[in-house]
């Protein structure tokens, strides 16, 4: 009866701990993170695909974004962007805030091929193991492919 006690404790313990590692580690929060930072540029990243497509180029300009992220705690932060574009680049930097990624910045840069914008992150600091996979790979990727979770 001892043996079977000591061992769904073990077990209990060791499924709590993996149960931490994929849903609350700090990584999988900054991920999630990252991917509501992309979300919430999407409409400015579509404008400046459409800019890109008309004159081949985007208008330099400075913005401040704010939006809600809801941790899944259910604890709600309020995040500021700001995105400069400059010299068909675009960055995104990440303002004060408690998350993990405050401070933080990622440099998109768009190319058109075959009529369709693709964007690579090329630089910044955030760490590159958050990043979605094509942009740890410095590979292009399209706006509605960014978004995906």
């Amino acid at each position: 009866m001892k043996n079977l006690l000591v061992f769904t404790v073990l077990a209990v313990a060791i499924g709590s701990g993996i149960y931490y590692a994929v849903n609350q580690s700090p990584d999988v929060l900054a991920q999630s993170f990252f991917r509501t930072i992309l979300k919430e540029v999407s409409p400015e990243l579509l404008k400046y695909e459409k800019d890109l497509a008309s004159a081949g180029t985007m208008k330099s300009e400075t913005k401040q974004l704010s939006f809600n992220f809801i941790h899944p705690d259910g604890n709600q932060e309020r995040v500021t962007l700001s995105l400069s574009v400059k010299e068909s680049q675009l960055l995104l930097a990440i303002g004060d805030t408690a998350s993990l990624l405050s401070g933080e910045t990622i440099i998109l840069e768009p190319s058109r091929e075959e009529g369709t914008t693709v964007w690579k992150c090329i630089n910044g600091s955030v760490l590159v193991r958050i990043r979605p996979k094509n942009c740890r790979l410095g590979l292009g990727e399209l706006r509605t492919e960014m978004l995906k979770f």
